[in-house]
């Protein structure tokens, strides 16, 4: 595990600790001390050309370990749909955007905007 990593797993660890009632604090104080986080998407997200930038295996580890505490937000939220305003919040708080799904049918399809005239 690289040390970019821990963060998520420390927040993963206070998740599946039980404390629901306490999710809405657990993950405040998480983005209050995790400032660096967003700042580092934040950066991935200024990326000026429609290419995947070239990332070291750290920095893809560190997207992995992103994921994993989604995912983990994602299960509660299906087990009980009031979850989904703690995960809106954890992404919102690390500078994430929700986008809506545009189904793609094809080149030049209205779907996704970035593939138009493609």
């Amino acid at each position: 595990m690289y040390y970019s990593q821990s963060p998520y797993r420390e927040l993963l660890a206070l998740l599946d600790g039980g404390q629901d009632d306490k999710l809405e604090t657990i993950i405040g104080a998480w983005l209050a001390a995790q400032t660096a986080e967003s700042a580092w998407l934040g950066a991935l997200g200024r990326v000026s050309n429609s290419k995947i930038p070239a990332m070291s295996v750290e920095d893809l580890s560190r997207l992995y370990a992103l994921s994993r505490v989604s995912d983990a937000l994602i299960k509660r939220i299906e087990k009980d749909g009031g979850w989904a305003r703690h995960y809106s919040s954890f992404m919102e708080g690390l500078g994430l955007t929700e986008y809506d799904y545009w189904p793609m049918s094809g080149p030049g399809s209205s779907g996704c905007p970035c593939c138009r005239g493609h």
